[in-house]
């Protein structure tokens, strides 16, 4: 991962950083809220337009803090219907629903869903796509310690790249790899 120069101007906001490199399987950035974490992480997974450069190896796959799902749709309805779109590994989505512990709501609506189960599906539906790159922005939110831990223990098995937003402290020490405090 590699930011140099980056500038971004919004109305009243102007985020830039200078140079940025990272190596590490897991990139945290860190800070309170409104510095810019987000808009890094847009820039890096090319969803916003931005001067500078902010670039990642490979393919990247961004998950939002919260994200928007089909009122009516079943929770497994909705990731089998992903995956059967080319959206992601049946194998790495079997491998997430268990590490959530997601097989009794497979069966209910996504709006009956708790905003912490709700999280536990929009981690799912992005790290099921096998990409080199995945970009988390806030992913603890919502979360129950337990898993949270699982979350961690599933990144530290895996194979692929992380970069993570967060604005708590505690969430960056949970993680292994390199901070960038914003």
């Amino acid at each position: 991962m590699r930011i140099e120069q980056f500038s971004k101007r919004y109305k009243s906001t102007h985020i830039s950083l200078e140079c940025v490199r990272s190596r590490a399987k897991v990139t945290v950035f860190t800070g309170p809220n409104g510095v810019g974490k987000t808009t890094v992480l847009k820039a890096l997974a090319t969803l916003i337009a931005y001067e500078g450069k902010a670039m990642c190896q490979g393919t990247t796959m961004y998950a939002e803090e919260s994200f928007r799902y089909p009122d009516a749709m079943q929770t497994g309805e909705y990731l089998m219907l992903l995956q059967r779109l080319g959206k992601g590994n049946h194998t790495r989505m079997d491998a997430l629903i268990d590490v959530f512990g997601l097989y009794a709501c497979l069966e209910k609506p996504l709006s009956a869903l708790s905003k912490g189960f709700k999280q536990k599906v929009n981690l799912v539906q992005a790290l099921m796509e096998d990409v080199d790159t995945y970009v988390l922005d806030e992913p603890l939110s919502g979360l129950d310690q337990n898993s949270q831990e699982k979350l961690f223990a599933f990144i530290e098995k895996d194979d692929k790249k992380y970069i993570i937003a967060t604005h708590r402290w505690t969430d960056k020490k949970a993680v292994r790899g390199k901070a960038v405090a914003l």
